[in-house]
């Protein structure tokens, strides 16, 4: 088994080590207290939620899984901890998040003292590192966002990685053997450190003169062979094409249009990073015409500081080169929002390395007090993003006045006025988010909540029926229909009719998730109630010939020799 060793530091270097941890995990604490009250928000964190409740999934199916846009198990297997030990507690959630997200600062803090230990203040510039990283308000959406949990556990092993990999204290087979298991959890949490494949070459690659080439090669292994599993694992072991990397690769934008967007975008996070505001959780558009030349700006200044600024050149590898998978899932047209401050997570390790490498180098009085002026701001704004966090109908109509043709945002703010029964203004929004495409089964059963409100069955129906359609797991929406429809019978007149529905949606559910088995065993059922025989008998002698893991295959040979009984 690999054992990791604590970087070694010097007695002088190792003055206020307990206090600074202590400090940054208080101040992180105090600043996101408020995440304590933040619910689950409407986009995907209920989702998730549904999602791991509705279906059993097994070690092989998360870890196997087949080449789908997003591949992310490990980030899974925490949401099913959280769920099996709070419930649906939201606290818990956050509070889960938080943890990691000091647990990062920390390791920042380790990693900055490991780079900067041949300066006299090693100690404070990485603790200026780490608080910068701990307090970044571009980081707020990744620790308060459920579903943002994937950044945050990629970020974790991400840092532990770099840590064991760059520890010369470690013989190389500890530290390529660390590096590789780290490196491969951390794509297994989220694909954003496929990074890595640029970061360890070039720097490598710049430092060859500082770096034994046996640990160069080590590395490079390390990472070669790490990438190359998570691929194979990614895709299932098949050789099927992976669908989220046809896509990046497949993008249909010509050489020159791609360029100027990735150009645009790169300027856009840069800026992000130095003046964070405004902070907004869904990010459509940016003005290429200015963020190109920002780009350029910011790519000449990084390529002349590789070359002449060693001190600083993995910090930069980890800016641009972290910046890299979201260019890219953005020109695959991966994510719902081409651009995010959460992509910004692992970018902003290496902005707060930059930083504390200049504290370092410039041991200046007057540059620690304005670096702590700027801290103080940082923190004063994430604490504030925190709070609107925890105030969903604050948060969705700042999402709505600030990126107005984000279809989701409608549909955000229409569940929040839903709980306050404000339905015809809630149908009005989701309304309009149809007419500018969002065409999903989100809004759709929203609408169908509405019409449940209102105790219009039919027009629940037809919403629920169409929400099931758009669905990835339709059998979740049949079932709850059917549940809803039987309950109030009372407003049916014709029920034999609304049987023969129902018969008719547990087979398009069928239909459309095969692996819903027991969609045959409910027709069967619903057919008996109807006293149509041949029909159950049919359904049944087809439930029971459908291969899969279900309870109901005794009660269905009882009731087949039922129904053969009266013949």
């Amino acid at each position: 088994m690999l054992k990791f060793n604590r970087p070694v530091i010097s007695v002088a270097n190792n003055n206020y080590f307990v206090l600074h941890c202590a400090i940054i995990i208080a101040l992180t604490a105090i600043t996101y207290l408020n995440c304590w009250h933040a619910d689950f928000i409407s986009l995907d964190d209920v989702s998730i939620l549904d999602s791991l409740q509705s279906s059993e999934r097994t070690l092989r199916s998360m870890f196997i899984g087949g080449g789908g846009d997003y591949f992310r198990p490990l980030t899974f297997i925490s949401f099913i901890f959280d769920l099996s030990l709070f419930g649906r507690d939201a606290r818990w959630f956050h509070f889960v998040n938080l943890l990691i997200h000091i647990a990062n600062s920390l390791l920042l803090y380790l990693l900055a003292r490991q780079l900067f230990k041949q300066y006299t203040q090693s100690g404070t510039a990485a603790f200026c590192a780490a608080l910068l990283f701990a307090l970044h308000p571009v980081n707020t959406e990744a620790v308060m966002w459920v579903a943002a949990r994937t950044d945050l556990l990629c970020c974790f092993f991400f840092l532990l990685a770099l840590i064991a990999g760059l520890n010369k204290e470690l013989s190389n087979a500890k530290a390529g053997g660390a590096f590789f298991l780290m490196y491969l959890c951390s794509l297994l949490a989220k694909e954003a450190s496929i990074a890595v494949v640029l970061i360890v070459p070039f720097y490598c690659l710049l430092n060859r003169k500082t770096i034994a080439k046996s640990r160069s090669i080590t590395l490079f292994t390390a990472t070669g062979t790490a990438t190359l599993l998570y691929l194979l694992m990614r895709n299932g072991f098949t050789s099927t094409p992976d669908k989220g990397i046809v896509k990046v690769i497949s993008a249909s934008s010509s050489p020159a249009q791609f360029l100027t967007e990735s150009l645009a975008a790169f300027g856009f996070y840069m800026k992000k990073l130095f003046v964070p505001l405004p902070l907004n959780f869904a990010i459509v558009t940016v003005n290429t015409d200015v963020y190109v030349w920002v780009g350029i700006v910011f790519v000449l200044i990084a390529a002349i500081l590789l070359f002449r600024a060693s001190p600083l050149r993995l910090p930069l590898l980890i800016v641009v080169c972290g910046i890299v998978p979201p260019l890219m899932a953005m020109h695959g047209k991966l994510p719902w929002t081409p651009y995010a401050e959460r992509y910004l997570y692992i970018p902003s390790i290496g902005f707060a390395l930059v930083v504390g490498t200049i504290i370092a180098c410039f041991e200046t009085v007057w540059l620690r007090r304005l670096f702590y002026g700027v801290l103080l701001v940082c923190s004063v704004i994430t604490a504030d993003r925190v709070a609107l966090w925890t105030d969903p109908k604050a948060f969705w109509y700042d999402v709505l006045n600030k990126s107005p043709e984000f279809s989701r945002s409608y549909v955000g703010v229409a569940i929040e006025l839903i709980k306050e029964s404000k339905l015809d203004e809630a149908q009005v929004l989701l309304e309009k988010s149809l007419k500018m495409g969002f065409n999903s089964d989100f809004v759709w059963s929203n609408l169908a909540v509405i019409h449940l409100a209102r105790k219009n069955y039919t027009e629940y129906e037809k919403a629920m029926d169409r929400a099931a359609q758009l669905s990835k797991q339709p059998a979740r929406y049949y079932q709850t229909m059917v549940q809803v429809v039987t309950r109030h019978l009372d407003y049916y007149n014709d029920k034999d009719a609304l049987y023969r529905r129902i018969a008719g949606y547990y087979l398009k559910a069928y239909a459309k998730d095969p692996s819903y088995v027991d969609g045959l065993y409910n027709t069967a059922k619903t057919y008996m109630y109807l006293k149509e025989d041949d029909l159950a008998l049919k359904y049944f002698k087809q439930y029971l010939a459908t291969p899969g893991e279900t309870m109901y295959r005794p009660y269905a040979k009882l009731l087949i020799a039922k129904i053969e009984s009266k013949k």
